[in-house]
């Protein structure tokens, strides 16, 4: 996906992702859904996971060890599935019952691993479908896998990464919507998830390079995801 019109790299992607994630985990905390700033920060906030997914897809075709890749991935999961709980609940850890987006990110890279494998199909699509199961107790469930295997399948082949993102971001909106009716909700409320395709002319700019940052970008990525939600935490539970 290399191209001199193109002109953002894969850090300032990942900024744009982490920034639009802190809008987002900010309204979920401090501001309301239903209101105009709620919608326009959860709005933005959509903007994360289909830049995330994107990102390990190519993390998984540009790595040069991927079992460290792994590694680090799974560190920060465990690290990260304390800080979601807690920016959630605090210390109180009977709610601790989900693990955070980064749980299901590691869950997308071992799907693509496993789509990639030399596996019987049928074998691949029950593995697949199981971590699809497990990824219930993570954030973005189901659909950060289904979006991680969308970009890496279709890898370099921007046209059908959209069209495959469209098909599966409509029927979670679809999904989002009908739990509304089910529990006597406007499925209006979840038209603010349509702005997930909002990522999809930001993803076409990528011009296929790391950029500037070296060390320092790769692990800030890691890092803010679980220091940003404890300090969300901490403000929540022991400031305001």
């Amino acid at each position: 996906m290399t191209d001199n019109k193109k002109y953002l790299s894969a850090n300032v992607l990942k900024y744009i992702a982490i920034i639009a994630m802190t809008i987002d985990h900010i309204a979920w905390n401090f501001v309301d859904k239903m209101t105009p700033l709620g919608q326009c920060m959860h709005i933005i906030g959509r903007l994360t996971l289909p830049i995330m997914s994107f990102f390990i897809a190519e993390g998984y075709y540009k790595t040069s060890n991927i079992k460290k890749y792994i590694t680090r991935l799974s560190i920060f999961a465990v690290i990260s599935a304390f800080a979601y709980s807690f920016c959630s609940y605090g210390f109180d850890i009977s709610n601790y019952n989900n693990f955070g987006v980064i749980y299901t990110l590691l869950l997308g890279l071992i799907s693509i691993i496993v789509w990639n494998a030399d596996f019987e199909l049928v074998f691949k699509y029950a593995i697949i479908i199981a971590l699809c199961l497990i990824s219930l107790f993570g954030d973005w469930p189901i659909f950060g896998i289904l979006y991680c295997l969308t970009f890496a399948i279709y890898h370099d082949d921007y046209s059908s990464q959209c069209k495959a993102f469209a098909i599966i971001s409509i029927c979670m909106v679809a999904g989002a919507a009908f739990s509304n009716v089910y529990y006597d909700l406007s499925p209006l409320r979840e038209l603010y998830q349509f702005s997930v395709f909002l990522a999809l002319p930001i993803l076409y700019l990528y011009n296929g390079k790391r950029g500037n940052g070296g060390k320092f970008n790769k692990w800030i990525f890691y890092a803010y995801y679980p220091l940003h939600l404890i300090v969300i935490g901490v403000i929540k539970h022991y400031i305001i």
